[in-house]
């Protein structure tokens, strides 16, 4: 297709544009369209540049707007296009065709979400924990690089226990948060999201989550073999807190230095701060003091390999 230049008119006709979300095919409501030659939403109140590329604009509104529930939708080929009328420029030259039949996304990009890599970990216990990976851009850039950032750990309730190392990311905005461009940009940092394994703890006895010591101890271990690993870059002394999410209020997470913690954590009543020596990982325990544990001192375990290291 040709380049669309921003004078180029556009319209869109009802029903064009449909989504299948849940089994249910509705029309989405468009509420902009213009040209730009990457694929990416402009933001600007007179959007566009010439390109190759059509930006299509969905109101959030709709009912089936959403892009999931607990876990993520499956949205590959959920939406449909038809293009009804040929594209025209203002002097009528033809850009793009009309065409009869409708096409379907193959592809979902998902901002901020899509730049975390994906991995996993198995610990010495042999529990293995899923997770995702922001890695700050000036690493990314150079792995080489002696700049050291901190390490965000995100914790989560238990709706976010599942098998796709995805919902951790798409169900709240901790991690995504840490991530953002602009959060980046004042405060580079790593981020880092593991997962539960399900059963989820509302699914019964075998359901767990960030208050079971075999989870604990593993992500523990992940911790510490994470800043081992990548010692010559993180900053142990400026870690940010592994913080809960209030769906998961009997746990606390701390760093022994206060200056460390980032986003508060909730010590819930009664709690001490664990006995800790080092400043290598963080320490997760349960509300009761009696029950604190220990950091490993080893370094046993699998990872898988997550690109860049």
């Amino acid at each position: 297709m040709r380049g669309i230049t921003r004078r180029t008119v556009l319209t869109v006709t009802a029903g064009a544009v449909k989504a299948t979300v849940g089994k249910q095919t509705a029309a989405r409501t468009v509420t902009r369209v213009y040209p730009n030659a990457v694929a990416e939403v402009d933001d600007r109140s007179d959007p566009g540049r010439p390109g190759d590329r059509l930006i299509v604009e969905l109101d959030p509104n709709d009912s089936n707007a959403r892009a999931a529930g607990t876990d993520p939708l499956p949205l590959d080929r959920a939406y449909s296009v038809r293009q009804v009328a040929d594209v025209r420029t203002p002097g009528g030259e033809l850009v793009l065709k009309a065409d009869p039949f409708a096409s379907r996304n193959n592809e979902i990009i998902t901002p901020v979400v899509d730049e975390f890599a994906a991995g996993s970990f198995t610990d010495s216990a042999g529990l293995e924990l899923d997770f995702r990976l922001y890695r700050p851009e000036g690493f990314v850039r150079n792995p080489q690089t002696r700049t050291r950032y901190p390490l965000v750990v995100t914790l989560y309730g238990g709706g976010e226990v599942a098998d796709n190392n995805m919902t951790q990311l798409t169900s709240n905005r901790i991690a995504v948060t840490f991530a953002k461009p602009e959060r980046q940009r004042r405060d580079p940092a790593f981020v880092l999201s593991p997962q539960i394994p399900l059963p989820r703890p509302m699914d019964g006895p075998d359901g767990t989550d960030w208050t079971d010591a075999k989870v604990q101890a593993a992500l523990i271990e992940l911790i510490d073999t994470f800043v081992s690993e990548h010692s010559r870059n993180v900053d142990t002394g400026s870690t940010s807190s592994a913080c809960p999410q209030a769906g998961v209020a009997s746990t606390a997470c701390w760093r022994s230095d206060p200056r460390c913690s980032r986003l508060p954590c909730p010590r819930p009543a009664g709690a001490t701060r664990p006995p800790w020596r080092g400043s290598r990982t963080f320490r997760c325990g349960p509300t009761t003091p009696s029950a604190t544990r220990s950091s490993p001192t080893g370094r046993v375990g699998s990872a898988t390999p997550v690109p860049g290291h």
